[in-house]
């Protein structure tokens, strides 16, 4: 006496046409016109969506595998503020900050920049030109370490987020 409605079954169809993904609807169909109680089921073919959403799964697993274990520092900024919003593990070790203490900093707060300032001109030159890159710049961990890198960074579109993402190679 209830309706349904996405209940997914897959299901191994004959004749080499081979694994489908379907969604299924399905209710009674009586109205006081038709009293004589009729059960009407429908059938969605979701094979198509289902691999695609499979194989997003797989591109976001290989992305952050890739990502985390680059022996490049990776860092993610908001394009407008210049926050941190992610970095790899990487760009942590390189800094001497433990995981997660990068989000959210500025790249002077992370010892990218000398001071304040020469933080502020280098994204207004990233910001204006959408593309910077210095090839020894001196970074201070928090440990008082030393370490030439190269800085390369670029500005595109995350969605509708500007971003710029920043590789530093240890040189």
């Amino acid at each position: 006496d209830h309706s349904f409605t996405g209940h997914e079954v897959a299901y191994d169809l004959p004749s080499g046409v081979g694994r489908k993904n379907l969604v299924l609807h399905g209710g009674r169909t009586c109205t006081p016109s038709h009293p004589d109680a009729q059960v009407m089921l429908g059938f969605d073919d979701n094979t198509a969506r289902r691999a695609a959403q499979e194989a997003m799964r797989h591109a976001e697993v290989r992305y952050r595998r890739l990502f985390q274990t680059a022996k490049d520092g990776i860092l993610i900024l908001d394009a407008h503020t210049g926050e941190v919003i992610d970095a790899n593990a990487f760009m942590e070790g390189l800094v001497g900050l433990e995981s997660g203490e990068l989000l959210g900093k500025q790249l002077y707060e992370i010892g990218m920049f000398k001071d304040t300032e020469e933080n502020k001109a280098a994204f207004r030159e990233l910001q204006r030109t959408r593309y910077v890159r210095y090839e020894h710049l001196p970074v201070r961990n928090v440990r008082g370490g030393m370490v030439q890198v190269e800085f390369i960074a670029n500005v595109y579109l995350e969605g509708d987020r500007l971003v710029a993402q920043c590789n530093v190679r240890d040189i």
